[in-house]
């Protein structure tokens, strides 16, 4: 199967994967540090463990952490 990667400010990565892969599988073929990310999988929350289908869009973000006021 594949899979497209997007990571925000990069160019969208398709890795292919043998069936019943997880995000975490996917992230690490297409050579990517997941490290401070929030993942999401067809524009909805998803984790590491999340498995994927053919076609899937891993979407990586960097994780917004809210200041003071």
């Amino acid at each position: 199967m594949h899979v497209r990667i997007a990571r925000l400010g990069e160019e969208v990565k398709i890795v292919e994967l043998e069936a019943n892969k997880t995000v975490r599988d996917a992230i690490a073929a297409a050579g990517l540090n997941p490290a401070n990310t929030e993942v999401r999988v067809n524009a909805q929350p998803a984790t590491m463990e999340t498995v994927l289908q053919d076609n899937n869009i891993v979407t990586l973000a960097p994780t917004v952490k809210g200041g003071g006021v």
